[in-house]
This record gives structure tokens, sequence and C-alpha cells, in this order.
């Protein structure tokens, strides 16, 4: 019984959470950038779930390899996008306090 339940619980683990994210990636598969987005997502989820020291070598590894830039791409943007909001948030703050709460900048 804990094998046949094992079994199902995988079986619906990988359909749930990584077939359907790939399937719903590929969907509107019309431009280049729809491609780039279905290669990060496939390269970043093979870097994930094949994350065994063994696997990352070879013609695979470069797959691995791939899906780890990716990640970084990602996160570097999240981080410069967090930043730019931050300076545009001082930036505004700057100009309300020198020019209409000091006068100094008109």
């Amino acid at each position: 019984m804990l094998g046949v339940t094992l079994v199902t619980a995988f079986q619906a683990e990988i359909k749930t959470n990584f077939v359907s994210q790939i399937v719903m990636t590929i969907v509107p598969l019309t431009t280049l950038n729809a491609l780039v987005i279905l290669i990060a997502t496939i390269t970043t989820l093979y870097y994930f779930v094949f994350t065994i020291p063994r696997i990352h070598k070879g013609k695979w590894g470069t797959v691995a390899v791939i899906g780890r830039y990716m990640i970084m791409i990602a996160l570097g943007a999240s981080f410069g996008n967090t930043v730019v909001t931050r300076m545009k948030l001082l930036i505004g703050q700057l100009l309300y306090l020198l020019s209409d709460w000091l006068g100094i900048i008109a």
C-alpha cells in the first residue's frame, strides 16, 4: 500500500509541478520572447530537479549551467528593478523637499 501511494503521489507531483509549468509556458509559443521564456523555464527546472552533482557534468551539465545563468539573470533583473524603484522614490522625495517645502529650486 505504501509503494502504490508513493508512486501515485510522485506522479501527481511531477504532473502538477513540473509538466504543467512547461505546458503553460509552451502555449503562446509565437514570439522569440516566448521561446526564450520556454528555454529559461526548462533549464531552470532541470537545474532544480536534477541537483545531483554527477548529473551536472557532460552534455546535460550545460543545460544545468544555462539554468543557473537564467536564475542569476532573473534575480539580477529583480534586484535592478528594486534599486531603480527606490531611486525613483528618493528623487521624488528630494524634489518635493527642495521645491515645494523649502522653495530652493523652482
